[in-house]
C-alpha cells in the first residue's frame, strides 16, 4: 500500500514537471521558432536544469513534437462535428471558443504558423495519427446534411472552416498590428468582445 502511494506521488510530480516544461517550451517556440529556441532557454523558464529537462524528453525535437501534438490534439476536442444542437448555435459556440483561445493563448497559433512555414514536417505525422482527414470528412458530411435539411445555405464547408481558422490565427498572431490600427497599445477585453461578436455576425450571416 505504501509503495503504491509513493508511486502515485512520483507519478503526479512527474506529470507536473512535464506540464511545466511544455508550458515553458510553448513560449520559447512561439517567440523564437524551433531553430531559435534552445533547451537551456526552455529550462531557464522552469525550476529544472537542462539535464533534468532532457531526462523527460531526450531531445529538443522530441519536446517540440510533444508541444505541437498537444496543440492539435486539444484543438481536435473542440471540433464542430462533435457538438450537438442547432447548427447556427454550434458554429457560434465554436467561434467563441477558438477566438477566446486566440485571446488567452495567442502563442499556440504562433507555433502552428511557424510550423506551417517550416513545411509542417512535424505536424503532418500528427495529422495522420489523430486522423485529421477522417475528422474533416465527418465535418464536411455534417455541413452537407444541414444543407439538405435546409438549416443553412449551400456553402463549401471546407473553405468556410479554413476562413474561420484564418480569423483565429490572424487575431492571435497579428494583435500588435490590429491594436495599432485601432489606436491602442494593446487590445482590451472589450475590444476582444467586440471582435468576437463581429466575427460571429459575419460568419453566421454567411449561413
Amino acid at each position: 500500500m505504501e509503495n503504491n502511494k509513493r508511486r502515485r506521488g512520483v507519478g503526479k510530480a512527474r506529470a507536473r514537471q512535464m506540464k511545466e516544461i511544455i508550458k515553458a517550451a510553448e513560449i520559447e517556440f512561439s517567440q523564437k521558432g524551433f531553430d531559435g529556441a534552445s533547451v537551456q532557454s526552455i529550462a531557464d523558464r522552469t525550476d529544472l536544469s537542462k539535464r533534468q529537462l532532457l531526462y523527460f524528453f531526450g531531445t529538443k525535437k522530441n519536446l517540440y513534437q510533444s508541444v505541437v501534438s498537444n496543440i492539435f490534439k486539444n484543438w481536435a476536442t473542440q471540433d464542430l462535428y462533435q457538438q450537438t444542437g442547432e447548427p447556427r448555435q454550434i458554429i457560434e459556440n465554436y467561434i467563441e471558443r477558438i477566438l477566446r483561445s486566440s485571446k488567452d493563448k495567442p502563442h499556440l497559433s504562433k507555433i502552428v504558423i511557424n510550423e506551417m512555414n517550416r513545411g509542417a514536417t512535424t505536424a503532418i505525422p500528427i495529422f495522420r495519427d489523430i486522423k485529421t482527414n477522417e475528422t474533416f470528412k465527418k465535418l464536411k458530411e455534417r455541413f452537407e446534411t444541414w444543407q439538405v435539411e435546409d438549416n443553412i445555405r449551400p456553402i463549401d464547408p471546407v473553405q468556410y472552416i479554413f476562413l474561420l481558422w484564418a480569423a483565429q490565427h490572424f487575431y492571435a498572431s497579428f494583435e500588435p498590428e490590429i491594436a495599432y490600427i485601432m489606436g491602442r497599445e494593446k487590445l482590451r477585453d472589450k475590444d476582444w468582445d467586440n471582435i468576437i461578436n463581429q466575427v460571429k455576425k459575419i460568419f453566421l450571416d454567411m449561413l
